[in-house]
């Protein structure tokens, strides 16, 4: 098991950062019959993001 002994230094201002959760974006798919509901506490920052798509539509080339 290794580990290591490195602290904060106290004396270090404090900061406020936002902190993502790890790993993939979550997507949720698309349903007009339900919202999205996020619950998270009081304090805490929930950002998210809306895709769409834009009204032009291409075809793929063929070969």
């Amino acid at each position: 098991m290794a580990g290591t002994r490195m602290a904060v230094d106290p004396n270090t201002p404090q900061v406020d950062r936002f902190v993502a959760l790890g790993g993939e974006p979550y997507l949720i798919r698309y349903n007009s019959r339900l919202p999205v509901v996020v619950y998270a506490p009081e304090d805490v920052e929930v950002r998210y993001r809306i895709w769409s798509a834009g009204s032009e539509m291409k075809t793929m080339e063929k070969g």
